[in-house]
């Protein structure tokens, strides 16, 4: 700040005080009251927004591309969305429609009549051991035969239905895959059939349930009624039992989780809903309606059933999807609704209602009611399940869309192909039967089969009982307090956790806002500590005021200026934060006014008196001056005054703001939105803050000095009360810091340098070796802490029970790789905004091509070949090779390509091949649509086209039909395949992406095509790996970046290398004996953690900077002073020049010590104590996040004044530099440059 403009800023700040400290406060208000009039209130029902890793060439951005393109394809089609958590949360607690109940599936009666377990007009059994190809060859029922013959002489093309309908379905040597936890399971259908549980005339009926008893239970069962659609139906508690020795699979536990299980029912208030528990399973395995009537018996009933049910579970056989739709791709349909009698569907049929598969019960209570140690040892936890969903029926008309779309067919196809097929294979509909309908009617045949039928179907609506207000209050009632928690147990049981149908986030957010009241706290204790230092509870009450408006109009800029739409949680705690840093900026202000006024008043006492004494040896304190500086006080004396204090003050404070705030700031090196928007925002308030303290704050200080300085006594100090305090705290940090601390420094610096720097090599040992940093080993985020109940279900139970063991694996074990192709890979959508799907770049892939085609089927073969990457390509080779195969529906038109191909140059048979693959794709979107009445494509063309098994390895994406011609393009390639990896750690997880990436971009430069070397790849299993990439990546680079800054700004503030080089040794080891304390107790490296790191640089530079200006800034008349007295006294007694030099070096840097302690000690460990009481009022908040940045704020605290004060300063008293060593003259570099400019 140059000299002119100092004084004229001083004038104004003097002169129209009032005028500036209104304008100040006006201004802020306002901006802050706009700010919230034109915008949205911050969004807190999500706290995991902003958690992505958007940015150029990142996995998330990745996503969002393909996001966008499903979005465009399935917008285009008028297609349901997708919706993924990826991109937010769930919704919640909202009523869903579901498909009725299919209750002849609970009927005995009318099951046992489908027991199709012996073959046809045999009175044996069938061995599934022996099976054979013979045993699928066709059988079916004399009546059917001749309409088979029948068809035979007039349309030989009809003896192919029966081979159809296999290529339709499963063929026997078809795979079934399916990703157990670790491992795959790749087995035939023929060998899927033999492995199935045996039966036999004694056993079968004996070996199923009681099919009625279960229908109540159907939405706790069917997992179309629960799972991702459902969770907010589901209510668990999991129970555990009281002695480790005891097994809960007994009769007295049994007994005692019935009771509780109609107790917590009762508490809820959900008596009339359905629940499930271990007794309650047992009781219906039983054919039972009441647990509490289980005996002995039904016990080792149920626990045969298990060990018989157990080796299916074990081999991952009962994961399997065993159901009526897994059935229908293998039955047989001859005519609506009824079946050929197949054996290999009579086979499946009747595994279908053994007791190890029936609607997956037994696989359930594997899944969610016997922990994973119940194959070795005992039940020792199990859960209670209640549901929290009202079912209601209720008829709706039938979707007719697809239906309205159909044009009337043409007569002339119906008399070529569609009436005849139809006709004879009696593929009528229900609504035709009864009409007499012939061949040369062949219009009003099919007609009457496509027409629109006003009908309705019934649905069941699903609505939640309890909502998230009403799970929150039974929370706190009930089971929020610790001793209320434990009162739930007795002898044989306990409760340990429990998960209110997944309002874990919910019930975090609604704490938010009380744990924002710690702010209060804080807010207090900074009140009471400021009175204590600065004697004013009106200043107190300035800081948190402009900390206040600092937050204001630093949201006006975040949201307004930036245009950032969201505000995560995380940005409250950057109030705490603040009023910390607040503190620090307005004692250095006022110390330093409070400093000048009493350096004026000496010169002013000298000059009355005209006596000459050094002003280090005038000893007068502020508060024996007050009277004679009142009778001198005019405008002039508090410019001057003013002046001097934004000369020393405003540069120190800009400084450390600068540093904390660019500390803040290089959290834009992550790629993570909530790490870069909570150091936006935490940098621009401290930025604002600082201009309000040389503005607003600085005009308050002259209002003080003219007006409530003068008052006869303070708000709760009278003027005697006021010396007296001021006296004693004088006194005592004269003593403190004068004397002691500073003589502890100087005699024992070898004892601190050495052990302190033992403490920094044991704290980089820590951080990067052993317990070392880790990522975090799962996805999932701690809200509570660890002895919540919801927490232990998060993060313990899920652990306990294979259920969620399975579902956490299936997403992460063997990745679907998606390679794309035809997109360019760049996001440009605004990274702070997740709604933003930005624009697709799209790329010429010319599908049609030749060269296109035979690249893709020769990459789909190498991926096959890459055993140690991806697992098989066999679906993807059948799915590429159905694409041709939709081209080549007509067999003479696929003869005439044939001919074509080998007869016409490349660009007329690339044009061909066009028409005829954009015809194809035009088929399908008519099948997928409904629209298919326009090209006379029957029913069963599409059915067989959508039903046909695909894996989807193989996609195309359309863009939206030409309103010319109908014909449609392809946008985009995606060709999918498993991967190989089985690891879900990030160790893994980062050598298998490494791997996949080099083959592909090797392969991609050295094969593609030019017009496909634009093509990459993802996979959505990636999006925590990236999570936790970008986290290393960008903490690491973020925390090197704020050292290189705060080492600049050391050597720019100090002039001088080697403090600063001093100054980064003694930061760097406060931060990381920092980390290593979180690290030893099991702290991984989060997005919170990330934050905490990144910041610690900008929170513990303050220290160092003042301590080492006040180091370099010394008094040079009195160092010299003192070497000249130990220059006089050792060459008097002829000492060596060495020892004479060693001995003027160490004085000058102990008197340079001395006085950075006397000068800064009280203001720094002031400014560390505030932040330190900053950081304690969030100890005790319920939130994780709030508690963990309490935590590090009070270590970080403490670790940089220690460090600061017993390891920076000793360093300095052993090798800091003396006389202008190290020093670099900026004066000179100045003067230099001016000059060169002026030549």
């Amino acid at each position: 700040m140059s000299l002119s403009f100092n004084i004229l800023y001083s004038r104004l700040l003097v002169r129209h005080s009032w005028f500036v400290l209104n304008f100040i406060v006006f201004t802020c208000i306002t901006l802050t009251i706009l700010t919230f009039l034109f915008t949205k209130l911050p969004d807190l029902s999500d706290p995991r927004i902003g958690w992505g890793a958007r940015g150029k060439d990142t996995i998330f951005s990745q996503l969002m591309i393909l996001r966008n393109a499903g979005e465009r394809f399935r917008r285009a089609y008028e297609l349901p969305l997708d919706e993924s958590q990826l991109f937010g949360a769930f919704k919640q607690f909202i009523n869903i429609t579901v498909d009725n109940l299919d209750e002849n599936t609970y009927r005995y009666d009318i099951l046992e009549k489908d027991d199709l377990w012996k073959k046809k007009n045999y009175d044996e059994l069938i061995d599934y051991h022996n099976l054979d190809e013979s045993f699928y060859d066709l059988a079916m029922n004399n009546d059917d035969e001749s309409d088979y013959n029948d068809d035979e002489k007039d349309n030989p093309e009809s003896t192919l239905l029966y081979q159809w309908h296999r290529d339709r379905h499963f063929g026997i040597e078809t795979l079934i895959t399916k990703y157990i936890e670790n491992k795959i399971i790749n087995i035939t259908v023929l060998d899927f059939v033999k492995n199935l549980p045996q039966f036999n005339k004694s056993n079968y009926k004996s070996s199923r349930l009681s099919f009625d008893l279960f229908r109540p239970y159907a939405l706790l069962l069917e997992q179309k009624y629960r799972g991702q659609t459902g969770r907010d139906g589901m209510i668990e508690f999991y129970i555990e039992r009281s002695n480790s020795t005891d097994d809960l699979l007994s009769l007295n536990h049994l007994l005692s989780i019935c009771q509780w299980e109609k107790k917590l029912k009762n508490i809820l208030t959900l008596n009339d809903v359905p629940s499930l528990s271990l007794a309650t399973f047992v009781a219906l395995y039983s054919s039972k309606t009441d647990c509490q009537l289980i005996n002995s018996d039904d016990i080792e009933h149920f626990r045969s059933i298990l060990h018989k049910c157990l080796p299916y579970y074990i081999n991952g056989y009962m994961d399997i999807p065993l159901n009526e739709q897994f059935l229908n791709r293998i039955r047989i349909e001859h005519e609506f609704n009824q079946s050929t009698y197949q054996d290999q569907y009579k086979t499946l049929y009747t595994t279908l209602r053994h007791t190890c598969f029936y609607k997956n019960i037994t696989r359930f209570i594997f899944d969610h009611f016997l922990d994973k140690n119940f194959q070795q040892s005992k039940v020792s936890k199990s859960m209670i399940l209640i549901s929290n969903y009202k079912a209601i029926k209720y008829n709706r008309t039938r979707d007719q869309t697809l239906c309205q779309r159909r044009q009337s067919y043409a007569i002339k196809y119906c008399q070529q192909r569609g009436c005849m097929d139809d006709y004879n294979t009696k593929m009528l509909f229900k609504s035709c039967v009864n009409q007499t309908l012939s061949l040369r009617n062949c219009k009003k045949y099919c007609q009457c089969k496509h027409k629109c039928l006003n009908e309705s179907e019934q649905v069941i609506l699903l609505t939640p009982i309890l909502r998230e207000e009403q799970f929150i209050k039974f929370y706190r009632d009930y089971f929020s307090n610790q001793q209320d928690f434990l009162t739930y147990k007795n002898q044989y049981i306990k409760l340990i956790a429990l998960n209110f149908a997944y309002i874990r986030e919910k019930a975090a957010m609604a704490q938010v806002y009380k744990d924002t009241f710690l702010v209060m706290i804080a807010a207090g204790l900074i009140i009471l500590i400021t009175i204590f230092y600065l004697h004013s509870i009106i200043i107190a009450f300035m800081i948190i005021l402009s900390t206040i408006l600092s937050l204001g109009v630093s949201y006006f800029i975040y949201r307004i200026i930036y245009g950032i739409p969201i505000f995560p949680t995380m940005s409250f705690m950057s109030v705490f934060i603040l009023i910390g840093i607040a503190c620090d900026d307005i004692f250095v202000f006022f110390d330093t006014w409070n400093h000048e006024k009493c350096q004026w008043l000496k010169k002013y006492r000298l000059k009355q008196q005209n006596i000459n004494i050094p002003l280090n040896d005038l000893n007068i304190n502020e508060e024996n001056v007050d009277e004679d500086y009142r009778d001198c006080l005019n405008e002039e004396v508090l410019i001057e005054i003013m002046s001097k204090t934004l000369k020393h003050a405003a540069s120190s404070m800009f400084v450390t703001s600068f540093t904390t705030s660019a500390a803040f700031f290089t959290n834009i090196l992550t790629n993570i939105s909530f790490i870069q928007v909570f150091g936006i925002f935490t940098g621009t308030s401290i930025l604002i803050y600082f201009l309000i303290t040389i503005t607003g704050i600085a005009a308050f200080a002259v209002i003080y000095e003219k007006h409530i300085e003068n008052m006869s006594s303070c708000l709760c100090f009278t003027k005697n009360m006021k010396v007296s305090l001021t006296k004693l705290c004088q006194h005592f940090r004269d003593y403190m810091f004068n004397h002691v601390i500073s003589s502890m420094i100087i005699k024992l610096r070898y004892i601190f340098v050495l052990v302190f720097f033992s403490l920094g090599i044991l704290g980089l040992i820590g951080v990067f070796y052993y317990p070392k940093l880790n990522v975090p080993s799962t996805p999932k985020i701690a809200f509570f802490g660890k002895d919540h109940p919801m927490e232990i279900y998060e993060f313990e139970m899920k652990k306990q029970f294979y259920g969620y063991l399975k579902e956490e694996n299936r997403f992460f074990a063997y990745p679907s790789i998606s390679f794309v192709f035809g997109i360019e890979n760049i996001d440009d959508g605004y990274r702070f905004d997740m709604d933003d799907r930005g624009h697709l770049h799209l790329m010429t892939i010319d599908l049609h091509k030749q060269i296109t085609l035979e690249f893709f089927k020769q990459f789909i073969k190498d991926l096959g070949t890459r055993k140690d990457l991806f697992i098989s390509n066999y679906d993807l080779e059948k799915d590429f090779d159905g694409f041709y195969q939709l081209s080549k529906q007509d067999i003479h038109r696929e003869k005439l390509i044939d001919v074509i191909q080998n007869s016409v140059n490349e660009t007329i048979r690339d044009t061909i091949i066009k028409d005829y693959q954009n015809s194809a794709l035009k088929t399908a979107m008519q099948c997928l649509t409904g629209t298919v009445g326009g090209n006379n494509l029957p029913k069963e063309f599409c059915e067989k086209q959508l039903k046909n098994p695909r894996s989807r390895s193989w996609t195309i994406l359309l863009d939206k039909p030409s309103l010319i011609d109908g014909s449609v393009q392809p946008f985009a390639v995606l060709i999918t395949i498993r991967g190989t990896l089985n690891q879900t750690d990030y160790k893994s997880y980062d050598e298998y992406y490494r791997k996949v990436k080099e083959f592909f971009d090797l392969y991609i430069k050295q094969n593609a095509p030019e017009h496909l070397k634009h093509a990459w790849f993802s996979s959505s299993a990636f999006a925590f790996y990236s999570i936790q990439r970008e986290t290393v990546v960008g903490s690491y680079s973020s925390l090197i970046a704020s050292l290189i800054i705060a080492l600049l700004v050391l050597f720019l503030t100090s002039g001088n290398l080697f403090i600063a080089i001093y100054a980064l040794i003694s930061m760097t080891f406060s931060i990381t004996c920092t980390i290593a304390i979180f690290t030893f107790f099991k702290w991984e490296l989060g997005i919170v953690e990330a934050i905490i790191i990144i910041m610690s640089v900008g929170l513990s530079v303050d220290f160092v900077v003042h301590f080492g200006v006040g180091y370099i800034h010394a008094d040079s008349h009195f160092i010299q002073r003192e070497r000249n007295k130990v220059k006089n006294r050792y060459l008097s007694s002829k000492s060596k020049s060495f020892h004479l030099l060693w001995k003027e070096h160490q004085i000058e840097r102990e008197i340079r010590v001395r006085e950075s302690v006397s000068r800064v000690g009280s203001a720094v460990f002031m400014a560390a104590f505030t932040t330190f009481v900053a950081g304690f009022s969030m100890v005790h908040a319920s939130l994780t996040a709030y508690r963990q940045m309490g935590q590090f704020l009070m270590t970080i605290m403490l670790s940089s004044w220690i460090f600061a004060m017993f390891f920076f300063l000793p360093l300095c008293a052993i090798i800091g530099p003396v006389g202008k060593c190290g020093s670099i003259q900026f004066s000179r570099i100045a003067l230099c440059l001016k000059r060169c400019i002026h030549r």
